[in-house]
This record gives structure tokens, sequence and C-alpha cells, in this order.
């Protein structure tokens, strides 16, 4: 659905089409101090974030319980942070993903007046500043699994509903969650520390396909998809939905890159 590769910049580079590009909020930066792939990474700080990225329809796709999210980080404090999300506190509430007492939340919403949920991974400790991680959260609509540096947690699965909206309140936000407002007004506990090639995916990640993304630790390019995993990026062919092709004349439709010049 979306790609960040942080190159200096916050486009979304997966050749999906969806063009869900965002505005980087101040005091966050884009560095070359530290990168696990490419020459920048996001760093953020107190306040900072990267926002506006498409629309709140392009992210709808998570409240239908089918979705990947993986993402790298190497921390700079291990105080709770809010790392992304769609929450917003006047009006429609959805989720954000935060580090929270050195584990990862998910937090879910409901509506206004209906009960907030909190899912946090088991064992998945997480307090450490001296290296980079890689990060995924995949659900099935019936379970959420939790994985670090490839590997999964356990149990490796954790069981949930989701019990708020049914459309996104906000465009997401990387860095931290919008709070009063999508854009401007943030969250005080935003991420302090670094980000980089952060991927949604509108289907349920496979344990090796995790292992794919995370590739022993070298990240590469996903502006064309997963290799052999995770759609390629193909809609649809003579329409037949591009998910249900696996060939084409005879070659995988994850290799093809473009057809008659058309991604």
């Amino acid at each position: 659905v979306c790609y960040y590769q942080f190159e200096n910049n916050a486009n979304d580079t997966s050749g999906a089409g969806n063009g869900m590009n965002g505005t980087l909020g101040s005091p966050g930066t884009f560095s070359t101090v530290e990168k696990i792939r490419g020459s920048y990474s996001y760093l953020g700080g107190s306040q900072a974030r990267i926002h506006s990225l498409g629309s709140a329809s392009d992210i709808g796709f998570m409240m239908t319980g089918i979705w990947t999210i993986s993402w790298w980080t190497k921390l700079i404090s291990t105080s709770n942070q809010w790392v992304m999300g769609t929450h917003a506190a006047s009006g429609a509430k959805n989720w954000d993903i935060e580090y929270n007492a050195s584990r990862i939340r998910m937090k879910i919403y409901g509506l206004i007046g209906d009960t907030d949920v909190d899912y946090y991974s088991a064992n998945i400790g997480f307090n450490d500043t001296s290296d980079w991680h890689h990060l995924v959260v995949t659900s099935d609509t019936d379970y959420l699994y939790w994985f670090c540096d490839g590997v999964a947690d356990t149990p490796d699965a954790v069981s949930y509903t989701w019990p708020g909206d049914t459309a996104a309140s906000c465009a997401l936000m990387l860095g931290n969650i919008p709070y009063t407002t999508c854009t401007t007004n943030t969250a005080h506990q935003s991420m302090t520390g670094y980000m980089d090639e952060v991927s949604f995916w509108d289907q349920t990640a496979t344990a090796a396909e995790v292992a794919s993304l995370y590739n022993g630790g070298s990240p590469y390019d996903l502006s064309e998809g997963l290799q052999g995993g995770l759609p390629s990026g193909i809609k649809d062919v003579g329409g037949i939905a591009g998910d249900s092709i696996r060939t084409v004349g005879g070659i995988e439709a994850a290799s093809i890159r473009s057809i008659m010049g058309i991604s």
C-alpha cells in the first residue's frame, strides 16, 4: 500500500500508485548519522512527526483487519513513545502503535464513549538503544502476530477484535500520533529515535514473508514488492485482480514490473 525509505523525503515509493506522500513536521529531520538502508533515516524528537501521508481513506484498509506493518527502528530513549497511528482525540478514534513499558503495544480506540483496548507483545523486550531492530505487526482479523528481527513473539498470536470505527479518522502519521487535530497537534510522547524502511501491506504476512522482509538484518528496496511473497503491485490484468494472478505468459507475476509501460 505504501513504503517510506526516508531518503531525505517522506515520499511513498511503493509503486502501488496510491501517492501517499507525507509532510515532515518540525523538529523532525532526515538523518545521515544512522540509517538501516540507503543514505538517510527519519529522526524523531519531541512533537516531531510525518503527517498527511495520503488521505484518511488511503489507510482505511486497516479497518478490514487484514494488514501488515513493517518498520526498522533504533531507539534513543526507552521511555513510552507513540510510533504511528491515525488516532485523534476530538472526534472519531482509531489505532496507534506504541513502545510502552519496554514492549510493543497496539492501542485500538473505540468510538467516543466506547472502551479502548490495549494489545501487547508478550516477550519482545524493547529497550535496546545500541542497534537497529526490525519490527512487524500483522493481522488476520482474529489475531495479531508480533515479530522482532524476523523471530515470532511467544506466544506468537494475540486474539483481538476491532471495537471501534469502520473508517479512519485521520491520515496516517509516523513518529507520533494525531492528538486533537490530524496534522499539527500531536501527542507529547512522540517517538524519540530513528525510523526507516516503513511499509504497509493489505495482506497478512506469513512467518516466511516476515523473514524475507528482515532479510538477515539487511533490508532491500521494497519499491517493487517482496519477491515471491506479498503482492507485487500489479492491480489487475484484463479485469482480473492482480492478487489472483500467479503467472503471465509463464512468468511469475511477482517478477513483472510493467505491462506495456504501465506498472
